[in-house]
């Protein structure tokens, strides 16, 4: 099967990189309610709304996406400092996430860090799962 798989992937490479491409937005919109459902377990014994989290999850995102997109941009327009355009948006979303949870769940430095890190590795490792379910989604559908 996988032998298979990969040779129709060879022979199909950009139906594929495109397929993936076109997937992505559908897993990033998923993602969404995941991710709001881990803080809500990381805080599991705060006051808050399942839909409180979600609200914050949508402004994280939000927040993402208008920093890849300025990204996105720089690739059209001046290749030559997409590389570093990329770096500082990873930067300014790590610092800008930690922030905004501090803030958000009222936490001092001292347990703001500790979840932080829970968060993102956690997170992390869904995005990661969710990405290799799209390639196989990709590689199914060409």
């Amino acid at each position: 099967f996988f032998l298979d798989l990969g040779r129709n992937v060879g022979t199909h490479q950009k139906q594929w990189a495109t397929a993936i491409k076109d997937n992505w937005p559908t897993a990033m919109f998923l993602l969404l309610p995941v991710f709001a459902l881990l803080l809500k377990l990381v805080y599991i014994r705060s006051k808050r709304f399942y839909v409180e989290h979600l609200v914050y999850a949508l402004h994280l995102h939000s927040f993402a996406y208008l920093l890849f997109s300025i990204c996105r941009l720089f690739l059209w327009g001046a290749p030559n400092f997409a590389g570093h355009a990329i770096t500082i948006a990873v930067l300014a979303l790590l610092f800008y996430s930690l922030l905004s949870l501090k803030r958000t769940y009222h936490r001092t430095w001292k347990t703001a860090i500790p979840v932080f890190v829970v968060v993102s590795v956690a997170y992390g490792i869904i995005v990661m799962a969710f990405a290799v379910g799209n390639v196989f989604v990709a590689a199914m559908r060409i």
